[in-house]
């Protein structure tokens, strides 16, 4: 008898990439994940420690493909916008007549992973929308990465 215990593991396998990847369809994600380096394998005959390791080699090649790309910020970029990237929400506002905020949340637990509020920003005056935006981006990559680590 299989080990029910490898559901879980198979489940939280499939659940990282598909909520960095939400607009990929299951299946899609689980072709991709065992076909990738072989064409010709059967989905159906695929055991599970075999997919969960293809998952996540799979989210590691999508996570290289994506730190690549730029970040799309929709919104007004002079006053109030965001960014949809990776399973992250990134804001950037203008506050008052001096300085912009920023902030970067997991779309998925609704935590906050930085922001210009954050200690070690105090200091730094984010007076342009481009500073704010640069700032929540390599905020969200940085996260990105020690989530791949």
């Amino acid at each position: 008898m299989r080990d029910p215990a490898r559901i879980d593991q198979v489940l939280s396998a499939v659940r990282e990439v598909w909520v960095e990847h939400p607009d990929s369809r299951l299946g899609q994600l689980l072709v991709n994940a065992v076909r990738a380096s072989e064409p010709d394998s059967d989905l159906f005959s695929v055991e599970d420690s075999v997919l969960v390791r293809k998952l996540a080699e799979l989210a590691t090649r999508l996570r290289q493909h994506e730190s690549a790309l730029s970040i799309p910020w929709t919104g007004d970029l002079d006053d109030d916008c965001t960014a949809k990237w990776c399973g992250l929400l990134l804001r950037a506002e203008w506050m008052n007549g001096s300085r912009w905020w920023w902030a970067v949340t997991d779309v998925t637990s609704g935590q906050e992973i930085d922001s210009s509020n954050n200690e070690g920003y105090f200091e730094i005056e984010f007076t342009s929308g481009i500073a704010a935006r640069q700032a929540a981006e390599k905020a969200a990559r940085e996260y990105r990465q020690r989530r791949a680590i």
